[in-house]
């Protein structure tokens, strides 16, 4: 008989079960449980924060915490492996007191006068009845309004839980009858560790390289970097002897080797056109992915900024040493100006790749755009030294 466990997707499998397990998230998750040990809880919860760090798992540890048996009878919270029928139930999503709805899906006012005239009733077998609405912000103005009266003044033993990516468009008078909690980006350290965690675990075969390179391609989701974990380690299984080497997760991502990418502005910033365009051409055949590209060649002028302003780079947790001597040779005569301007480009680009087709006719000619910033400066530094002679 097959192990359901093992058939799950590694972001269900790894989701915390207890406050201890939040990665990045520690002082909300204490402050949380020291208002529900003392017993002085709000009406509402708002959780904010970007995709995948972690609201909709708090909202139910909340939930759990709320309800939990031990917390009512001992002052204490269920351990991972010790649950009571409550916690156990909220975990399954199946408890008949704790109701989770996606705005996303059920924007309007009638849905609301549904949750209102539930949250009459007494909650049937827990302490208390608690309505977790995700991605809240999608609600109407209607349906906010409606929600108004009931989250300032809602019975003894209703809660409500808000969750949402994007809070700045969630009306002031909805901000104001809530205690706010903000789940910031989780570092990529801590992602790094909690992946090779469940590396180990797990028994995969993933150098430790490629794992920074997948804790960094989640860009601060948790969620995103195991699920990036969870494919390599398919795609590593179809040769398990192998381990799976930063090369290869650049090419499952589609993400280019920064020493071309080096090489690449090193060209552009001596001029050398064909050479420039050889580079990018191969970087195309091996299948890079045009944003992805436009979003390292930002981080590579960022750095390049960086060494102008501020000198020598001694250490920068995701950039090799190797590649930070590249960054070192190829920054000497630049100026922050034409590093400005690369910027701007740059950014401009990227907004062209939802209008143009064709990723890779956008990409040439964002390429000689780069060069034709150059010659003219190169240009005008020709006419200043013939005006001054």
């Amino acid at each position: 008989m097959l192990n359901n466990n093992k058939l799950k997707i590694l972001a269900l499998k790894y989701r915390p079960k207890i406050f201890k397990d939040l990665i990045g998230q520690e002082v909300v998750a204490e402050t949380i449980l020291n208002s529900i040990k003392i017993g002085k809880t709000p009406n509402a919860y708002l959780l904010t924060g970007i995709r995948g760090v972690g609201k909709t798992t708090t909202a139910r540890l909340i939930a759990k915490a709320l309800n939990c048996s031990k917390n009512q009878n001992e002052n204490n919270l269920c351990k991972e492996k010790d649950s009571c029928p409550h916690c156990r139930e909220i975990e399954n999503s199946n408890h008949i007191d704790v109701l989770e709805m996606d705005a996303a899906s059920k924007t309007g006012i009638d849905d609301i006068r549904e949750l209102i005239e539930k949250s009459k009733y007494n909650p049937t077998s827990a302490k208390f009845k608690i309505f977790i609405i995700d991605e809240v912000h999608m609600l109407s103005k209607q349906a906010f309004n409606g929600l108004l009266k009931t989250l300032e003044e809602p019975p003894n033993n209703l809660k409500f839980i808000l969750a949402t990516t994007e809070v700045k468009k969630i009306p002031v008078t909805i901000l104001s009858r809530c205690q706010r909690f903000d789940l910031k980006r989780v570092g990529l350290e801590k992602i790094f560790a909690h992946l090779k965690k469940i590396l180990n675990t797990e028994k995969g075969k993933i150098s430790d390289d490629a794992l920074r390179l997948l804790a960094k391609a989640s860009e601060g989701s948790v969620r995103d970097g195991i699920s990036l974990l969870d494919r390599s380690m398919i795609f590593q299984s179809l040769n398990s002897d192998q381990t799976l080497e930063e090369s290869d997760v650049r090419k499952m991502l589609g993400l280019a080797d920064k020493s071309k990418l080096i090489k690449l502005l090193q060209d552009v910033f001596e001029g050398n056109e064909s050479s420039a365009t050889n580079v990018l051409r191969e970087l195309i055949e091996e299948g890079i992915d045009a944003k992805n590209f436009l979003n390292d060649i930002l981080e590579l002028i960022y750095l390049f900024s960086r060494r102008i302003n501020l000198g020598p780079i001694e250490k920068e947790l995701f950039v090799s040493e190797s590649e930070l001597q590249l960054i070192e040779k190829v920054s000497k005569g630049l100026n922050i100006q034409d590093l400005g301007l690369f910027w701007q480009l740059t950014l401009k680009t990227i907004e062209d790749l939802n209008i143009v087709s064709n990723e890779n006719i956008t990409l040439e000619m964002y390429l000689m755009q780069l060069m034709h910033i150059r010659s003219i400066e190169d240009k005008y530094s020709d006419t200043d030294i013939l005006d001054n002679g």
